[in-house]
């Protein structure tokens, strides 16, 4: 049909720019549209009567590129174990004015926030969005944003009992944050590695400096740093001495254990009598009754507190009528006597 009232309407979506005719219309129509964007897209215009809506056409066009377009790149987003990045930005040619945006909790050393590889500092961990701006010299500006995460790095902080004797056993205890994975090291130990959070139960054997030492993962892949301590490992004392045997029931038995300022000495002289008793020694013990009598020794190092097992020794003793027993002799030299001269009987 002939439409000859009303305004023809012609119109760009994205922009709103628009053309209107009026009768009469003559077809074709010429129409030239100001102020549609230069984006390089897609864009849809639409064509319709006033006076015969809903009757519309429409045309799709790609429309051409911006003239000294404006380009901003941050970067690839980062993930880092700690609180320190690196930014890698990208500039382009033509760029007159680039830099990062302020942003709370980061902070930028080097060359700062003008450089597109800035390293930065983050206080507290976490997710920070960071703008990169750019001015072109067209005069254009536009920015770009890069997402960097920083994930806590875990602690491998643990204790231990020392110092402890040879035997004994130290327990140690993690008393860091953030560990999901765990790598203990007990050297000379038993046992010698762990691979859970524990508390471990260790046992040492050898006396020494003994190193255990500790580092941990987190549940996101960060490592810690390695954590090392010594237990001391002190040795224990010898409870270790002699004692003559056998004897006869009136003679007495010489006990004799290594002297060491260090120790103290605890003797069980069982049934016997023995002088002076206390100490290393030599100490005489004397039974009166025959056959095996028991001395025992424990001995102390005060220093450490290190304790010894008891040590047993047994001692024959003998009657006298007992064949090679012999009697120890009482020497008896006579009265002493001054004398005139060189002789005397």
């Amino acid at each position: 049909w002939t439409i000859s009232t009303g305004t023809l309407v012609i119109t760009d979506y994205s922009s709103g720019a628009n053309q209107i005719f009026y009768p009469p219309f003559n077809s074709p129509i010429a129409y030239n549209l100001c102020g549609i964007l230069s984006d390089g897209l897609q864009h849809t215009l639409i064509a319709y009567f006033s006076e015969a809506l809903p009757c519309a056409d429409t045309v799709t066009y790609t429309a051409p590129g911006p003239c000294n377009a404006c380009t901003a790149n941050a970067g690839s987003n980062i993930t880092v174990c700690g609180l320190t990045a690196n930014l890698n930005a990208i500039e382009n040619t033509g760029d007159v004015n680039t830099h990062w945006l302020a942003q709370s909790g980061i902070t930028y050393s080097g060359t700062g926030i003008n450089s597109p590889t800035a390293t930065i500092t983050a206080s507290p961990a976490g997710v920070y969005n960071l703008v990169w701006q750019v001015t072109n010299s067209g005069g254009l500006t536009c920015s770009d944003t890069t997402t960097v995460t920083f994930q806590q790095i875990p602690t491998s902080s643990f204790t231990t009992a020392t110092p402890i004797c040879a035997g004994q056993t130290s327990t140690m205890t993690y008393t860091g944050t953030g560990g999901s994975q765990f790598n203990w090291s007990f050297v000379n130990g038993t046992p010698s590695s762990a691979l859970t959070i524990g508390p471990h139960v260790i046992t040492y054997s050898a006396a020494g400096s003994q190193t255990v030492s500790l580092w941990v993962t987190s549940s996101n892949g960060c490592q810690s740093d390695t954590t090392t301590h010594t237990v001391v490992v002190n040795s224990i004392p010898s409870s270790a001495f002699t004692a003559q045997s056998p004897i006869c029931i009136n003679s007495s038995s010489v006990v004799q254990a290594p002297c060491n300022g260090n120790y103290s000495y605890q003797w069980n002289w069982g049934s016997g009598t023995a002088v002076p008793g206390t100490g290393c020694g030599p100490h005489s013990v004397t039974w009166s009754s025959t056959g095996a009598q028991n001395i025992y020794l424990t001995v102390t190092d005060v220093v450490t507190g290190c304790v010894s097992t008891a040590t047993l020794q047994q001692v024959q003793v003998l009657d006298s009528t007992t064949l090679n027993c012999c009697i120890t002799p009482s020497p008896n030299a006579g009265p002493d006597a001054n004398v005139c001269g060189f002789t005397y009987s």
